[in-house]
């Protein structure tokens, strides 16, 4: 089952969407089921020279089955705006998400990101300078799955133990 919208109120334009599905095999054998929920919300306006925007998006899919219910559930968040200066043009975003073990996992504490980006971008000519600031952390759930990986101890590449990053892009383009 599926819904979806989109449309314009003067300067707001919204996008929904919604999807549920479950699976079974055909095999009298198999019992196992399996499910995914998804819905997601975008807002976004144009006011001139500032366009604010929002983003909500929240999904679910795992299995049912002889073995027990387990499975992964995220909800995440962007929030922001930009705003033109004449050929300039300035940018912040807010963005959090967490993710959380569902079913006979749910007892795992969730893991959460949280994300603030800022930039700049101008143009002199053929040529377009844009410079991005962002910082991103994300909080050590149980150290043990799902998040990003269903492994029993998290590897340590695996996001789910925790960590931030600060990220600088400079990027020069030249169009002739």
């Amino acid at each position: 089952f599926g819904l979806s919208y989109s449309g314009a109120f003067g300067a707001a334009s919204v996008d929904f969407s919604y999807l549920s599905s479950t699976a079974k095999s055909n095999a009298s054998a198999i019992t196992d089921k399996i499910y995914g929920n998804t819905m997601s919300l975008a807002v976004g306006m144009d006011l001139g020279t500032l366009s604010p925007y929002l983003t909500y998006a929240t999904y679910e899919m795992g299995q049912d089955g002889s073995n027990g219910k387990f499975g992964l559930g995220e909800t995440g968040m962007r929030i922001g705006t930009t705003m033109a200066m004449g050929e300039d043009t300035v940018g912040v975003e807010m963005t959090t998400v967490t993710a959380k073990g569902t079913g006979d996992s749910s007892s795992s504490k969730a893991v959460s990101e949280t994300g603030i980006e800022v930039g700049y971008a101008t143009s002199v000519g053929p040529a377009t300078l844009s410079i991005g600031y962002g910082t991103y952390s994300i909080a050590v759930g149980d150290m043990t799955g799902p998040y990003r990986s269903f492994y029993a101890v998290a590897p340590t590449t695996d996001y789910g133990k925790g960590g931030s990053m600060t990220d600088l892009e400079v990027k020069l383009a030249y169009s002739f």
